[in-house]
Formats: C-alpha cells, structure tokens, sequence
C-alpha cells in the first residue's frame, strides 16, 4: 500500500519542523566554548563599558549638561556638542556593557576619547597633572583600538563583524 501526495507532504512538513525543533533545542542545551582569551576580552569589554557610562554621568551628575557646554565652549567647541557626545558616552558604554555590536561601539568612541587626549596634550603626560594630562584619554583610546582588533568576548549579546578587522 503506498502514501498518496497529500500525506508524503504532511510527513515531509511534520519531518521538517521536527528537525528544526531538534536544532533549535541542541543549540540551546550547547554551552559555548569559552577560552581565557574571550574571558579576558570580557573583562576589557566590561571595564570599559563601566568608564564611558561613568565619564558620561560625570557630565550629567556633577558639571551637569550646561556646565560641560560651556566647557566645550571654553575651549574652542561648539556647546551644542556636549549633548551628543554625552549620548554617545552612555549608549557607547551600555553597549559595551551588554556586549551589543561591543567592537562597533569601540570603534566609534574612539573618535570621542581622541579629541579628548588632543584637549589635554598641552597640559602634559600625567593625568594627575593640573587640567588633567594625556596619557588616561591614551590609554583608554588604545583599549577602545585593542577591543575592536579582539572581539566581543564572551556573554555578548549581539555580535557583529561589520566593520571589524577579520570581515
């Protein structure tokens, strides 16, 4: 006795979601491999994410919005400016935080932190130095760079590799 069409094609579509409910489930219960590399880049991510949300409240909390405007304006920006790089700040470091397009976020606050260091190279090396020296906005522009060249890491939450090294 043979199957007719009509319940080869049922077989077939029961067949098929069955397959894609195996999956769907296998890929579930598959712990991603980890190694100590992405655990390290985990903790670059975080770290980071966790300074550009504190520079960002630093602006908001204590010189407040306007207070940075005319800090912007003080030294030859545009106030209007504060705002936005504001939001960039926080949405850069909550991005980085959740590992969401992290390497991306990296990416475009680098412009941010490299304007910074510009402000600050006149003022010397130290940070600690009166008005603040170069070397912190340096050195977390070539952490941004280092994340973008190394990934997301581990327990992102959205990955990309649009406008990364390896794409």
């Amino acid at each position: 006795m043979t199957a007719g069409p009509a319940k080869l094609a049922r077989n077939s579509e029961t067949n098929s979601e069955t397959n894609s409910k195996t999956k769907f489930a296998n890929k579930l219960a598959t712990k991603p491999s980890y190694t100590s590399v992405d655990y390290g880049v985990t903790v670059l991510r975080l770290s980071l994410g966790i300074m550009w949300i504190a520079h960002a409240m630093l602006k908001l909390l204590v010189f407040t919005l306007p207070g940075t405007a005319e800090f912007f304006v003080s030294i030859g920006y545009p106030g209007v400016l504060a705002y936005p790089v504001f939001a960039a700040e926080l949405g850069g470091g909550l991005a980085l935080l959740f590992g969401v397009y992290a390497r991306q976020a990296a990416l475009a606050l680098m412009p941010v932190m490299a304007v910074a260091a510009s402000v600050h190279f006149a003022n010397g090396w130290v940070h600690t130095s009166p008005n603040g020296g170069w070397e912190y906005p340096v050195f977390l522009l070539m952490a941004s760079l280092s994340l973008w060249l190394m990934g997301d890491g581990a327990y992102a939450l959205r990955r990309s590799p649009r406008f990364s090294p390896n794409s």
